[in-house]
């Protein structure tokens, strides 16, 4: 029986959307994949789903853009909802959470621009988001 715990998070960008993932038993968070011209929300619970089964992911976290003091948007409210759809399109029983991802893109820009030229490419910057959004919630849970 496999005890590890991983968790995914997902930053939807406009046009592609960042996934980090954070390995239970190296307690890293990495970049995982940007998910580009997914054309469905099938097509990306699939290529989610797919990850959960290759990563042992059981739970994903999806960012919110929160207004200021935690207050939900229009475009908040229209991802919890994208995110409850591609829930009941996956294929496999995952949990989800939600994170204030308002200063995510913030921080994904500061860790870019401090990388040497060459390690994180532009395109990647919905990654990095997804990885400053699972540092947020797993600092802002108890036990880890």
């Amino acid at each position: 029986m496999n005890n590890r715990n991983n968790i995914l998070a997902v930053d939807f960008g406009n046009n592609k959307v960042g996934v980090a993932l954070w390995d239970s038993l190296s307690n890293v968070i990495l970049p995982k994949v940007i998910i580009r011209n997914f054309g469905s929300l099938k097509s990306l619970a699939d290529k989610l789903n797919d990850i959960c089964l290759s990563d042992d992911i059981k739970l994903i976290v999806f960012g919110l853009p929160l207004g200021p003091g935690g207050d939900e948007t229009m475009q908040s409210k229209r991802l919890r909802s994208i995110a409850f759809k591609i829930k009941n399109l996956m294929r496999m029983d995952v949990s989800f959470d939600f994170q204030d991802e308002s200063f995510s893109s913030y921080e994904s820009s500061r860790v870019i621009n401090a990388m040497p030229k060459g390690v994180v490419d532009n395109g990647d910057d919905d990654a990095v988001a997804a990885m400053m959004l699972l540092e947020i919630y797993l600092k802002n849970k108890e036990g880890f």
